[in-house]
C-alpha cells in the first residue's frame, strides 16, 4: 500500500510539472520576453520662462531593449490648443521607411528652387514623397517654420490625404506677412499618419532647408537649395530635440506628444504614444498681477538679505529657490521688468 502511494505521488507530481512547463495557448508562460513598444518623452523641466530653450526628450524600446533604427514623430501644442511645432527625430542610425521624404525645399511655384522671398509675397514649399509600399498609405504633411534661432514661426498641415505607391510632389505656399522680420528662416517637412494627439506617428526621418525673407526686391534671387535630412546617432534608443520659446511666448501649459511606429522584425509593426506638459510662466511677476513691474521690485527689496525663518522673509521674492532673496532675484526682475501676461 506505501509503494502504490508513492507511486501516485510520484505520477502526481511529474503532471504537475509538466502542466506548469507545457507552453499553453492564452499563458503568460509562453512568452519568453516583453517584447511591447514603449515610449516616452519628457521636457528637461516642467516649469519655463520665455524665451528659455525647450528641450524635448524620451526613449524608445522594444521591451528592454533599444531601438536604434526608429523614428518619433514629436508634436507641441500652445496652451489654446494651436500647433506650436511638429518635429521628428530618429532613435539611432537609422532604417528603411515604408513612407520617406526624397525632397524639400523653398521654391517658386513651379517647383524651381529659390532662397529669397519678399515680404508680402508667398513662399513656396516643394516636397517629394514616396510611398515604398503597395498599398495606399494615410498622409499628413507638416511643415513647420522656425526664426533663425529656432523660435518656432508657424506650424501647419498643408496636405492629409491618402497617397498610393510611388513618387508624388506637393507644392505648398505659405503668405510672408509684409511685417515680416527679414532675415533667414528654417523649415522642416515632415511625413507623419496623422498628428501625435491623434495617435499618429512620424514615417520617416525630417527633411530641412533655410531661406530668407527680405524687404526688398533687389535681394529677392534664386539659388540653389539642397534639402537636408536630419537625423541623430544614439546607441541608447534616446531622442532629444531643442528650441527656444519667444519673448512674448503664450503663458499657461503646454502639451507635448510623441508617437512612434516599429516593425522590426513584426509583419504587422507596433505602435506607442506618449504625453507629457511643460508650464511658461511670466518669471519676475512676484506679486502675480500679471505683470512685471515696481511692485514686484518693492516686494523683492523688503525681503532682501533674508532666507527662511528670518522676519522679513517672503518664499514669493525667492525666485531661483536658493533659500535667500538676495541680488539674483532682483536681477531676475530687473531681465524681465515691462513685460505682461
Amino acid at each position: 500500500m506505501s509503494k502504490l502511494r508513492s507511486r501516485f505521488v510520484t505520477v502526481s507530481l511529474g503532471l504537475l510539472l509538466a502542466i506548469l512547463i507545457t507552453p499553453q495557448l492564452g499563458s503568460a508562460l509562453i512568452v519568453p520576453t516583453d517584447i511591447r513598444l514603449i515610449l516616452s518623452v519628457s521636457t528637461n523641466k516642467s516649469v519655463y520662462g520665455r524665451a528659455e530653450t525647450v528641450t524635448v526628450k524620451g526613449t524608445l524600446r522594444l521591451g528592454i531593449d533599444p531601438v536604434l533604427d526608429g523614428v518619433v514623430g514629436i508634436q507641441v501644442n500652445k496652451p489654446n490648443g494651436d500647433l506650436l511645432l511638429v518635429r521628428s527625430n530618429t532613435t539611432g542610425a537609422g532604417g528603411t521607411w515604408d513612407v520617406e521624404i526624397l525632397a524639400a525645399y523653398p521654391s517658386d511655384s513651379a517647383g524651381n528652387p529659390k532662397s529669397s522671398f519678399l515680404r508680402g509675397t508667398l513662399v513656396w514649399f516643394t516636397t517629394v514623397i514616396r510611398n515604398n509600399l503597395g498599398v495606399d498609405k494615410a498622409l499628413a504633411l507638416i511643415l513647420t517654420i522656425f526664426y533663425s534661432n529656432m523660435v518656432p514661426y508657424k506650424a501647419w498641415i498643408p496636405v492629409q490625404l491618402s497617397i498610393g505607391p510611388g513618387n508624388q510632389t506637393f507644392y505648398v505656399s505659405y503668405p510672408i506677412p509684409t511685417d515680416a522680420v527679414p532675415g533667414q528662416y528654417r523649415f522642416f517637412a515632415n511625413a507623419f499618419s496623422e498628428l501625435p494627439s491623434l495617435n499618429g506617428y512620424a514615417y520617416c526621418p525630417e527633411k530641412s532647408a533655410t531661406f530668407n525673407i527680405t524687404s526688398t526686391a533687389s535681394l529677392a534671387v534664386a539659388s540653389d537649395i539642397e534639402s537636408q535630412t536630419v537625423q541623430t546617432t544614439s546607441i541608447d534608443g534616446s531622442y532629444s530635440l531643442s528650441f527656444r520659446l519667444s519673448t512674448s511666448a503664450m503663458l499657461g501649459n503646454y502639451s507635448v506628444y510623441a508617437g512612434a511606429y516599429y516593425k522590426g522584425q513584426q509583419p504587422q509593426g507596433q505602435q506607442d504614444n506618449a504625453a507629457s506638459t511643460f508650464q511658461v510662466i511670466l518669471v519676475g511677476d512676484v506679486n502675480k498681477d500679471g505683470k512685471v513691474d515696481g511692485k514686484d521690485i518693492a516686494i523683492a527689496a523688503k525681503a532682501y538679505g533674508t532666507k527662511p525663518g528670518d522676519e522679513y522673509w517672503d518664499p514669493r521674492a525667492d525666485l531661483n529657490k536658493d533659500d535667500r532673496v538676495d541680488g539674483k532675484d532682483l536681477a531676475i526682475i530687473s531681465k524681465n521688468f515691462g513685460q505682461i501676461g
